[in-house]
């Protein structure tokens, strides 16, 4: 990869990991127009999300007509729009969030989360515990909304977060 890079960008490895002094290389526009295309696949945004008090999540399968690009390499991929305010300062309502279902999510990671029994969908920050991780503690940034606590046979589904799309609100 680091090869590649030098390639791309014209300039030594020394220079990439800062063991040279020489002076930046000057990109043009041809260096760039010329350079490889970025990994992008079309994503669809199929529902909403609420950042709060757990919404109904029933029109999951209605997409909406939006896509988003995105370097995920999941090919089940989906986008969900935020709402509510859990998740501020670092999550606004109107946020495109990508997930991926084919990864497994971490402790830390931003998931997305529908309960079986009545379909509730959370978007907050995962974390396992119990003696042997049976359980799921979902936590908001904002905190005025406390932890909420489920066993993790409980869910359909968590899905982590891939990445985010900041649309500003009108």
């Amino acid at each position: 990869m680091l090869r590649k890079l030098t390639t791309l960008l014209d300039v030594s490895i020394s220079y990439l990991m800062g063991e040279s002094e020489s002076e930046p290389p000057n990109f043009s526009a041809e260096a760039l127009r010329d350079a490889p295309p970025s990994k992008t696949r079309r994503v669809p945004v199929v529902s909403w999300a609420r950042a709060g008090v757990g919404g109904n999540f029933h029109d999951l399968a209605d997409q909406i007509e939006e896509y988003l690009d995105s370097e995920t390499h999941d090919p089940n991929a989906y986008a969900l729009i935020i709402e509510g305010d859990s998740m501020m300062p670092k999550f606004e309502p109107g946020d495109r969030i990508v997930f991926e279902p084919n990864r497994q999510p971490q402790n830390g990671d931003v998931v997305v989360a529908r309960l079986f029994e009545n379909g509730h969908v959370y978007f907050k920050l995962f974390h396992l515990f119990g003696g042997t991780n049976e359980m799921v503690r979902l936590t908001s940034f904002n905190p005025a909304y406390p932890p909420l606590e489920y066993p993790r046979s409980k869910f359909r589904f968590i899905h982590p977060m891939h990445s985010l799309v900041r649309r500003w609100r009108k």
